[in-house]
């Protein structure tokens, strides 16, 4: 999935950015889902 060229870093950072932006949506929706739905953690 990688495409490392010329510009690779600069590409490798927006990607790790976006990733890390994913992750974090992903991990609040649940904990928020977990917290409202089922009480606590």
């Amino acid at each position: 999935m990688t495409k490392a060229g010329s510009r690779g870093t600069r590409t490798d950072r927006h990607l790790a950015r976006v990733t890390a932006l994913a992750v974090a949506v992903l991990i609040g929706t649940q904990w928020l889902a977990s917290v409202t739905g089922h009480g606590a953690l």
